[in-house]
């Protein structure tokens, strides 16, 4: 009992990575905030509805604004709220009252999804990324690449930097991993309880694809074969997808199957690219080896690490802006700016600028 007890707590509050937590935090703070501009027009349209008093407006709360007592808002309300979940990402991104600005952030997006979910239909797109930001504040999430850490450092006066690595600094990164991984074994095993191995025989997919109307999902619908190749690679996916949480190194196995998975529902189902799911599995990622590793691989100049250096860094960042520029041109420029900035630049000697030695 002793060594599972010893386990569980390695598993949350092992040392690990204040960098890659910050990485982390300035992803999701991304992330909230293309959401946030992406559905204000939703949340503005429902709260003038309120304000008219529309009879055909139904207001259905979730559990939450249930316990507490949450009431939906009018349009002058919602228009604050829509300014503090524009200013809030923004801080956290920076790193300027970390701790205090992420919880913040935390309530404001479960306020702000729940009046989406309580005037239209719940989804389980955002949990992941719910139970990551609820998570963030409870780290060490302030401690790097932040301002908060750039002034603290300045408060020491030139003191040596502490280490990257802390304890708590992977608790909000495990309860993200936990959440998106028992979101898609939870969507396997259902499928699997219901329907058995019945629903990999392709007309069930297909059956599904028949109801849109576009032409990825009707080069698939033609051919029966390889919708039911699909559908048994969709259910392995999400019913084996805990195995990451054993196998580290399959997540080059699951994440990109995971992207590839949603991108193939968004153009053939019409499903939406679901990137508040997906952006969180950025959680099982060393965000922070990324930029040595790439840049000791475009040194080398041996053409075949070069090539594999620029696929396995420039594609994702690329899928990752086109997604992006989908719902929000400005995050997606952002996002940009962001990615080539740390490709390029964040190698050791930025570190003591943001907080290391």
């Amino acid at each position: 009992m002793s060594a599972l007890l010893a386990a569980w707590d390695r598993f949350w509050f092992a040392p690990a990575s204040l960098r890659r937590l910050a990485l982390f935090r300035i992803a999701l703070a991304l992330l909230v905030l293309q959401d946030v501009i992406g559905t204000a027009r939703v949340v503005f349209r429902d709260a003038a509805a309120l304000d008219a008093g529309d009879p055909h407006l139904w207001w259905s709360p979730i559990l939450l604004f249930q316990v507490l007592g949450w009431p939906p808002l009018g349009l002058a309300a919602a228009e604050v709220l829509y300014g503090a979940m524009i200013v809030l990402p923004v801080l956290v991104a920076l790193g300027i009252g970390t701790r205090v600005t992420c919880f913040a952030l935390a309530l404001g997006f479960l306020y702000w999804t729940g009046l989406i979910y309580g005037f239209g239909k719940p989804h389980h797109d955002k949990v992941a990324l719910a139970f990551a930001l609820l998570a963030l504040w409870a780290g060490p999430t302030g401690r790097a690449w932040s301002i908060d850490a750039w002034l603290r450092r300045r408060r020491r006066g030139g003191e040596p930097a502490e280490s990257d690595l802390a304890p708590w600094a992977a608790l909000p990164l495990r309860f993200a991993q936990i959440s998106a991984v028992f979101g898609y074994a939870f969507a396997g095993w259902s499928k699997l309880a219901i329907s058995g191995l019945a629903w990999a025989n392709g007309y069930s997919l297909q059956g599904i694809m028949l109801g849109h109307d576009n032409v990825w999902a009707e080069l698939l619908t033609s051919r029966v074969e390889l919708c039911m190749l699909l559908s048994a690679g969709a259910l392995a996916l999400q019913s084996t997808f805990p195995l990451i949480l054993f196998f580290p190194r399959l997540c080059w196995l699951y994440l990109p199957g995971a992207v590839a998975f949603h991108v193939g529902t968004w153009h053939t189902m019409d499903t939406g690219p679901y990137m508040t799911l997906w952006f969180t599995l950025l959680a099982f990622l060393p965000l922070e080896q990324v930029p040595s590793w790439f840049q000791a691989e475009l040194r080398s100049r041996v053409p075949w690490r070069v090539a594999r250096a620029l696929l396995s860094t420039c594609v994702p960042v690329a899928l990752s802006v086109y997604v992006f520029a989908v719902h929000s041109p400005v995050v997606a420029a952002l996002l940009f700016l962001a990615s080539t900035t740390y490709l390029l630049w964040g190698n050791r000697s930025w570190h003591r600028v943001f907080g290391f030695a």
